[in-house]
C-alpha cells in the first residue's frame, strides 16, 4: 500500500502535497488597484512593476474581522493571461493584495 495523504478520495503524490502547502502558507503581495467597475470590482491592478487586466471575477466572498485578521473581501479573478489569481481588500484600511 502507498503512502500519501488523500485528498478528495484520491492518493496525492508528494509535489501535489508540496503545492497544496505552499499554497496555504503563501504571504499575499500588496498591489495597487488601479481600475474598479461599479466602485468595487478590481479591473486593473499593478503588480510586480506590470499592470493586470482582469478578465473576470469569477468568485467574490467576505470574511468577518477575527482576533488576528481585519474584515476582507477575495476576489478570485481569470487575468489576461489565463492564470488565476486571488486578489484581496483589507476593508479597514482599504489596501490590496494578491496571492499569485
Amino acid at each position: 500500500m502507498a503512502h500519501g495523504t488523500k485528498i478528495l478520495g484520491r492518493r496525492a503524490t508528494g509535489s501535489v502535497v508540496a503545492q497544496l502547502v505552499a499554497r496555504l502558507f503563501a504571504r499575499p503581495e500588496p498591489v495597487a488597484v488601479v481600475e474598479q467597475r461599479y466602485g468595487f470590482l478590481p479591473a486593473r491592478f499593478r503588480w510586480s512593476g506590470e499592470i493586470w487586466r482582469v478578465r473576470r471575477v469569477m468568485h467574490m466572498w467576505d470574511t468577518a474581522e477575527t482576533m488576528f485578521a481585519p474584515p476582507r473581501r477575495f476576489f478570485a479573478v481569470l487575468c489576461q493571461d489565463g492564470g488565476e489569481r486571488t486578489l484581496v481588500q483589507d476593508l479597514r484600511i482599504g489596501a490590496w493584495f494578491v496571492y499569485g
